[in-house]
């Protein structure tokens, strides 16, 4: 969710004996958004790719995740804007605490972070312009590289899986189920063009 709150600060002046009224209007964005006060949060699951974009310079789009201690995630954002401007992720720990920035990349080059959490309960993820300078669009993506992954499909042996990424930072996980002392090959063929794959 989106908010744009008006502040009216107002001042005085006393110019040559007169009284002189100032009055400023600054728009603040996000600025309801603060960290652990149930405003403003989008919830972000497990598995799921949110796409958002700013809309002003400046503004900050808050996420909400329900984690568990012990939970090994990876962070994915991918948000390039320009050779100088660039998405971040600023995530917090049920405590309040920064518990990473994930860099959206300039030139739209992503950066996934893996970690185990440490606490149970609500991670804040802040997404804002690296400078607050510009607006932006981003792909922000939580997955999990334990136990199969989250909202993960199944692969058997001997199976050949095709699929398509729809959004920069989409992570697609498989899960196999397999016996200790089996031996196996995987391959993997999936270029995009010279410089990614």
């Amino acid at each position: 969710m989106k908010t744009t709150t008006q502040l009216n600060i107002t001042g005085h002046s006393n110019r040559r004996g007169r009284m002189k009224r100032l009055l400023e209007t600054v728009v603040i964005v996000g600025a309801l958004c603060l960290a652990h006060v149930g405003l403003c949060q989008t919830t972000i699951t497990c598995g799921q790719t949110v796409t958002g974009t700013t809309t002003n310079k400046g503004e900050v789009v808050t996420y909400s995740y329900t984690g568990t201690a012990g939970q090994n995630l990876s962070f994915v954002l991918a948000a390039g804007i320009n050779a100088s401007d660039w998405m971040v992720a600023d995530v917090y720990d049920p405590a309040g605490h920064g518990l990473m920035t994930l860099d959206g990349g300039s030139g739209g080059v992503g950066h996934a972070t893996n970690v185990v959490l440490a606490a149970s309960g609500t991670y804040l993820i802040q997404v804002h312009e690296n400078y607050y300078r510009a607006t932006g669009t981003y792909n922000l993506t939580i997955q999990s590289f334990t136990e199969g992954g989250c909202d993960a499909t199944s692969i058997a042996c001997g199976q050949t899986v095709s699929r398509a990424t729809t959004n920069e930072a989409q992570v697609v996980a498989y899960s196999y189920i397999g016996t200790a002392g089996q031996t196996l090959a995987f391959a993997l063929a999936g270029g995009i063009n010279g410089a990614d794959w």
